[in-house]
């Protein structure tokens, strides 16, 4: 086995070799587990370099439509003078024998999948603090310097997407999960939006939809939104398990109008007087007590 990689800090570097030799070990045990293996990993994932070039054998011979076993995956990196560097015939072996089946073949990829972002995002970080040192302190070398850590760091969190194809049969269950949630509790399946008529045709905001607000300009949809968007922040239904967390962007508004006029909304208290100052006492106190009520929410 190589040395373990030490990182600049001096720490070794995240890694899991036990559940690299679980997958390893499952795959050669049953192989046609292998193409839900490749949607998760890729062989640069492998710490070890030995189960790199096994991991990525498998792969290249399951490709081209080929047996993959301890035989055949052998033959063919001895062909390419790789069976010594993979650790030979014997290690072959020792990895089927530290798994007894593929049972958790799925976690153990995860466990390979999760340490290994763990090192690109070191590797990154690394490089931003590298960078920092030497970046000309003016705006534009900054904010370049910003916004290419933060397309890096967006990168790593977007490799874990590795959604695709699937088949009906995958969502059939999480579909009649629904059905059966909606079935037994007899009301809305997602968020209300406090609009029972608009409640009664969408069934709620449901995960997986989108719901488009369209009308002509000035004709209340910003404040339309903010409505629906209180209303689900401060109604939890039965069913969630926690209160929802809604984000709202704006183009055209500032963070503090937005806010006067959620404030404004659930207060029942006029913009008008909140921007000129003539509050009396009993609206200032509906306008704390609104207040309260939005900070407990998590918009």
């Amino acid at each position: 086995m190589e040395s373990e990689e030490l990182t600049p800090y001096g720490k070794i570097a995240p890694h899991d070799l036990a559940a690299e030799r679980s997958v390893l070990g499952a795959l050669l045990i049953n192989p046609l587990h292998l193409p839900d293996v490749v949607e998760l990993l890729k062989a640069d994932d492998f710490y070890d370099r030995r189960h790199r070039l096994i991991y990525e054998q498998m792969v290249d011979l399951a490709e081209r439509n080929q047996p993959v076993d301890a035989i055949t995956v052998g033959t063919a990196l001895k062909a390419k003078d790789a069976l010594a560097a993979s650790g030979g015939d014997g290690y072959m072996v020792e990895l089927i024998s530290v798994v007894p089946n593929a049972a958790h073949l799925m976690h153990h990829a995860r466990l390979v999948n999760h340490t290994s972002l763990l090192r690109t995002l070191i590797d990154s970080c690394t490089d931003i603090i590298s960078r920092s040192y030497g970046t000309h302190p003016d705006e534009e070398s900054v904010t370049q310097l910003l916004d290419e850590a933060e397309n890096g760091i967006f990168k790593i969190n977007s490799s874990k997407d590795t959604g695709g194809a699937v088949e009906v049969g995958d969502v059939l269950a999480d579909a009649f999960k629904r059905i059966e949630a909606q079935r037994n509790r007899g009301d809305l399946t997602g968020l209300p939006s406090g609009f029972m008529d608009l409640d009664d045709l969408l069934g709620g905001f449901n995960p997986g939809e989108l719901t488009v607000i369209a009308a002509r300009p000035a004709m209340g949809k910003t404040a339309f939104a903010l409505n629906l968007m209180e209303h689900a922040a401060t109604h939890r239904p039965a069913h969630f398990d926690h209160g929802p967390a809604i984000l709202f962007f704006s183009l055209e508004m500032g963070r503090l109008s937005i806010v006067q006029r959620m404030l404004s909304s659930r207060a029942r208290v006029d913009t008008h007087k909140m921007r000129t100052g003539k509050i009396d006492p009993a609206a200032f106190a509906d306008l704390t007590h609104a207040a309260g009520d939005l900070q407990k929410t998590r918009l």
